[in-house]
């Protein structure tokens, strides 16, 4: 018999896992009083009802790290000790006792597991996973029961900061990084069925910083940005705090996406960076990645939106003694300047492949009288159709859809 509450203990307790209720004072009160009910009237002993009190202790007992109890948890044996009576002078009496009372335990169980949880009611936490110190908001729903019309009572830590008829919508501000919060929910039904559920919040953060493998100049103090068809990095960077101690980003599990779609390859333990192609046609991509930690019990999510640009080309004069003169760009030029066209944001990988086609007032073509990326000004005065503009168009022969053009003006005064 005693196994047989073992097994039905078990089974039991992978209900109230699954359900997420948590115990609190009274509940197997309201429990034991719907099961007698529902078992067409049957009564159970005062040591059963003893029993039931002692399983509520050592639930209470356990503290913060009940929303992990299963049954299987409970000192089983000192429950039957405490609660089932000694018959002195009678051992076969004391036997029978026994074994009735394992018995109505078992059948107890069994109607708690066939009837008491087809009741429940679910939550939305906005947003899914706060950032510390962000407003949060919880909106309970209940298939089963009228939760309009239900006692409602909420608690902060242990501390009740809310409670009344219908009150479904409970706000309250997050805590610091690596700080906990435990919100617990208690629901009594206009039928007086009971139900608690909690939840806890450890708010953590994350930064995510991408990087496009784009070429720029070496002098240029800005970011290389994304074009099309570019090979783009995203790096998440978490601050997770376990008793105030950092968690090391390696030990973390991340889960990547790209527009919702997972990436299973690029996700699991220790990986924070993750590598993705953007899009041909300059559709703009978003990110998403989830961060954990081993017992999923730190949670951060974050997304960002990165859209690609067309790549550029920028105009600038080429002194024989300074070089390139990078801290001006130009958009007109002088009879002979030496003029650079310098390409941004090409992929990095293909920079040699790229071709430069230069042309007289967007119409004629001319030869690059230097390297292909230059072209120096040289005005002929017996011409008097003289050349007023200088197009450049720059092409990626692998990539055809990364391309920029620009013109610059010839500046015609000759004084």
């Amino acid at each position: 018999m005693y196994n047989n509450i073992m097994n039905n203990k078990g089974k039991i307790g992978a209900i109230i896992i699954f359900s997420g209720l948590i115990f609190a004072t009274g509940f197997f009160d309201g429990v034991y009083a719907q099961t007698a009910n529902q078992q067409g009237g049957q009564v159970f002993s005062q040591q059963m009802k003893d029993m039931i009190f002692s399983i509520e202790q050592q639930l209470k007992a356990k503290g913060e790290d009940i929303q992990n109890f299963s049954l299987q948890d409970l000192d089983w044996e000192a429950l039957l000790k405490n609660t089932i009576p000694s018959i002195p002078d009678t051992e076969k009496a004391e036997e029978e006792m026994r074994n009735k009372m394992m018995q109505e335990f078992s059948s107890y169980l069994e109607n708690m597991n066939n009837n008491y949880y087809k009741g429940d009611f679910s939550f939305n936490v906005t947003p899914k996973n706060p950032d510390p110190n962000t407003n949060v908001n919880i909106n309970l729903m209940s298939d089963s029961f009228d939760i309009n019309r239900s006692d409602i009572k909420w608690t902060i830590n242990g501390n009740t900061k809310w409670k009344g008829i219908g009150e479904k919508n409970f706000n309250f501000l997050m805590g610091n990084i690596g700080s906990k919060t435990v919100v617990a929910i208690s629901v009594t039904s206009l039928k007086g069925d009971r139900f608690l559920k909690t939840i806890n919040f450890y708010p953590a953060n994350v930064d995510i910083l991408w990087e496009a493998e784009n070429y720029v100049p070496v002098s240029y103090k800005g970011k290389a940005l994304p074009s099309q068809e570019s090979l783009i990095k995203v790096t998440a960077i978490p601050n997770f705090l376990k008793g105030g101690v950092k968690m090391p980003s390696s030990e973390l599990f991340y889960d990547w996406q790209i527009d919702y779609k997972k990436l299973p390859s690029a996700s699991g333990r220790g990986k924070q960076s993750m590598y993705f192609v953007s899009s041909k046609i300059g559709i703009s991509s978003i990110v998403n990645v989830v961060i954990s930690d081993l017992n999923n019990n730190i949670r951060v999510e974050k997304n960002i939106t990165i859209e690609p640009q067309n790549p550029k080309v920028v105009f600038y004069k080429e002194n024989p003694l300074e070089g390139k003169l990078y801290n001006q760009a130009i958009d007109e030029a002088n009879d002979g300047d030496t003029i650079v066209a310098e390409p941004y944001f090409f992929s990095n990988n293909q920079i040699d492949n790229l071709s430069y086609e230069w042309l007289a007032n967007k119409k004629n073509k001319i030869e690059s009288n230097i390297d292909k990326n230059k072209i120096k000004v040289l005005l002929d005065s017996n011409n008097s159709d003289s050349v007023s503009n200088i197009y450049i168009r720059i092409l990626n022969k692998i990539n055809t859809f990364q391309s920029a053009d620009k013109i610059f003006r010839i500046n015609l005064n000759r004084n």
